[in-house]
């Protein structure tokens, strides 16, 4: 039998509104301080940390222009500890301590809405197209039929290669394979934001872009109720 667990709320910080996907978790480090950074609609983007159960700062910069979505990054299989943060017309990256390493304007009229980081790959997403930058360089495109709500992408070290995962607001999820569309996968409802993205096949199946049967994916809906929809990509 299950033990109901107690919840009690504690507020530690109090900041600007912000956009889905603009809070991440850092994972843990050395020093075993738990972080947290946020993006907010104000371009401020700060990192704090808890140590004793009090709040500390770490660092605190402006982008200038409101930030759009923060994620993480890193070397392929290893830990997610660079931050990737973009504005309507930038893409930056960031240390875990706040030291700026890259910073690209996708060459795109459309604003900057969601981005995703694999690797070396950076996804950038506009209201109706992706690209793909590898090591800051131009390496696809790919044109959308709805508007994109948000982009992950199975994980490559898995799967072989990357492969862009797009939320749409028709309520399609569109899997791309090499720029070569996969058979998409219709959610009961529009999506804002792609939660978690896993995959259990690998080898000939994904090869032949045909099936990603044992793909679980769970995505928001845009209702802003706290449910989560859980759907199997290729069922």
């Amino acid at each position: 039998m299950l033990k109901a667990l107690e919840l009690t709320r504690q507020d530690y910080f109090q900041g600007e509104t912000t956009k889905p996907k603009c809070v991440q978790l850092l994972p843990s480090a050395e020093e075993k301080t738990q972080k947290i950074v946020i993006g907010d609609s104000k371009g401020h983007f700060h990192s704090f940390g808890f140590r004793k159960g009090e709040l500390k700062h770490v660092f605190q910069t402006s982008l200038g222009q409101p930030i759009n979505c923060v994620i993480l990054g890193g070397v392929i299989g290893g830990p997610r500890d660079r931050i990737f943060v973009s504005s309507t017309t930038e893409v930056q990256g960031f240390s875990r301590k706040g030291k700026r390493f890259m910073k690209i304007a996708p060459g795109t009229s459309e604003p900057v809405s969601s981005i995703h980081v694999e690797g070396i790959d950076l996804l950038v997403c506009g209201s109706h197209a992706l690209l793909h930058y590898r090591d800051l360089k131009d390496y696809n495109y790919i044109s959308c039929g709805d508007k994109i709500s948000s982009i992950l992408s199975l994980p490559a070290h898995k799967v072989g290669c990357v492969m862009p995962v797009l939320a749409c607001k028709d309520r399609i999820l569109r899997v791309y394979k090499l720029a070569r569309h996969v058979p998409d996968h219709t959610l009961p409802s529009m999506e804002d934001v792609i939660v978690s993205l896993t995959t259990h096949i690998l080898g000939k199946q994904l090869e032949d872009g045909c099936q990603l049967e044992g793909g679980d994916l769970a995505a928001v809906p845009n209702d802003k109720t706290h449910n989560v929809l859980a759907g199997m990509m290729g069922a």
